[in-house]
């Protein structure tokens, strides 16, 4: 299964914004340091904001960061909100039992980040070095920071 660049990148600015513990960021500082267009971070935080995510202070000294909610949601949990299934129309109902296939298999790949939280893809590689976390990180094999992680894109055949 492979999630859109939408919510790749999404995920990428709640983990910046987790980082950043309670402080504010703006949103211009978070498009540079990851590399998205302003439009595009404006878009998103949009979203995450409605979905409850992320938390907006407005003015000059306002910004954003992360909510309560997504400082202990799993990954899967913001996935699911981010991938809302669209309302399958009459027309399309041609397709509905491949449309029951690929629902069960994303609830699949779902529960399979239902098991990973947020705090764990922001944390990991920032432990001490002691021997035993040296082999935790050695078994996991994971990036240090988010900024490592790239999910695939989805992809048109050509």
């Amino acid at each position: 299964m492979r999630l859109s660049k939408q919510t790749s990148d999404a995920i990428q600015i709640l983990c910046h914004c987790y980082r950043q513990d309670d402080n504010l960021s703006k949103v211009g500082n978070i498009a540079q340091a990851l590399g998205f267009t302003k439009q595009m971070t404006f878009k998103l935080v949009k979203i995450l904001n409605q979905s409850g995510f992320i938390e907006t202070a407005r003015g000059p000294h306002g910004g954003i960061k992360i909510s309560e909610m997504a400082k202990t949601a799993t990954v899967g949990a913001i996935v699911r909100e981010l991938e809302k299934k669209p309302i399958i129309k009459q027309a399309e109902q041609d397709t509905a039992l491949l449309n029951v296939y690929i629902d069960e298999a994303f609830e699949a790949f779902l529960e399979v980040l239902d098991q990973h939280a947020l705090a764990d893809m922001v944390t990991c590689g920032k432990t001490a070095d002691s021997p035993e976390n040296r082999e935790k990180s050695e078994r996991k094999e994971m990036p240090a920071s988010i900024y490592d992680v790239r999910f695939e894109q989805r992809t048109t055949p050509a």
